[in-house]
């Protein structure tokens, strides 16, 4: 098999190997832990990687071989647009919920890039397999080696569907930047501590889909810009910018962890704002208020780390729905502010009190509940606007 080692070919092939591997990886452990937010990321990024073995294997001589790479290079579809979108979409559902699985419908999101791959299909049965090995018809493009449907790739069959499949993308991408939005709002709403839970992870994601479909782009409209288009040279430093998100995507997706044990059951909700309340449900909101604030300051239920809105709302006896009205409209708060602002307090007193002079600030902070040093200092600010080191030494000065 031949494989020329140039500067093209070189720098391409570590990525193409670093896919190939983390990609391999991520499926190992997606069959071995039932874990489909694994087996997604590992689909996504060998896509990622396919993108850029294109490139690599031509630099690699495969275009110049005449021979079966060539044909190769012109029937397989290393390119896949109309996948991407839906991958990411459902990877980001997977993460944010644990127990979501690709249902009946999910798979219709797959039907554009079905196509996509039938055409390819399409086109090697009817020009190697039909016309070239069954009738023995010679190739009469590029030196032998592509067929009549094969020639269309420079007409149509990339680039048009390639620019259909863009918006689509897009749309994936806005949905899925709304979605996280939301979920943003839900494990503020259900949970004391987001350190574990926040996904910035897939925040970032995003971020990199842009970047990429950026790139694409840009070296798109700088083809139609100068005359005669770019060189296969000038393209190649859009796949190299590929090849570093390869990079980006497989270490950071495959560390990426989420706590199985933290109840994550978040599902998107349709646009849209909420019914207001009514006179009568505002009143008996203001009693379970009273309820709510005597429980925590006797039982102080904010000392567990690991405390959510459900398990509050078990302590107080009352619907989690209804536990969450009455935090965002009778107090203004959501859980995450309302379990912080006190853990803040307590932190507050211990700081002032001689009984826990021997703790370090951190030590003091997972004995008031918090559980992770970075929640810690950024709702300690919130909530006093000092950081603990300034407010301690602010007492001392005391």
């Amino acid at each position: 098999m031949r494989f020329d080692f140039n500067l093209y070919s070189s720098l391409l092939l570590p990525a193409v190997i670093q896919g190939l591997l983390f990609s391999t990886l991520l499926l190992i452990r997606s069959i071995r832990v039932g874990k489909l937010s694994d087996g997604l990321l590992a689909a996504l990024l060998f896509l990622f990687t396919l993108r850029v073995s294109n490139w690599m294997l031509g630099f690699a001589g495969w275009y110049d071989t005449h021979d079966w790479h060539s044909t190769l290079l012109f029937y397989f579809p290393f390119t896949h647009w109309f996948a991407f979108g839906p991958l990411m979409y459902f990877y980001f559902r997977s993460m944010a919920n644990p127990g979501f699985r690709l249902r009946r419908k999910a798979y219709l999101h797959f039907i554009p890039a079905l196509i996509w791959v039938g055409l390819y299909l399409y086109a090697f049965l009817a020009d190697v397999v039909w016309r070239h090995w069954i009738n023995g018809a010679p190739f009469a493009a590029h030196y032998g080696t592509k067929g009549p449907l094969g020639q269309l790739d420079g007409i149509w069959l990339d680039d048009v569907l390639d620019y259909l499949a863009l918006p689509a993308l897009l749309a994936y991408i806005i949905l899925t930047i709304r979605h996280y939005a939301q979920y943003r709002r839900y494990i503020l709403q259900h949970f004391s501590d987001t350190y574990l839970i926040s996904l910035n992870w897939l925040r970032d994601l995003l971020y990199a889909f842009l970047i990429a479909v950026a790139i694409w782009l840009g070296f798109q409209l700088a083809g139609w810009w100068w005359e005669g288009g770019l060189s296969y040279v000038e393209l190649w430093y859009s796949y190299l910018a590929w090849g570093a998100i390869i990079y980006y995507l497989s270490i950071s997706g495959y560390m990426a962890y989420v706590p199985e044990k933290l109840p994550l059951a978040f599902t998107p909700e349709p646009e849209g704002g909420q019914a207001g309340d009514t006179a009568e449900e505002d009143r008996a909101l203001e009693h379970l208020k009273e309820k709510a604030l005597n429980w925590m300051a006797a039982e102080r239920p904010y000392l567990e780390p690991e405390l959510t809105l459900n398990a509050l709302a078990v302590q107080l006896q009352m619907p989690p729905a209804t536990l969450s009205r009455l935090l965002n409209n009778c107090l203004g708060q959501n859980f995450n502010d309302f379990i912080n602002s006190y853990r803040a307090r307590e932190v507050q007193d211990k700081i002032n009190s001689e009984q826990f002079e021997h703790l370090s600030l951190l030590g003091i902070a997972f004995e008031s509940g918090f559980s992770s040093k970075a929640t810690f200092n950024r709702a300690f600010k919130k909530f006093t606007g000092l950081s603990p080191s300034e407010y301690q030494k602010a007492q001392k000065v005391k």
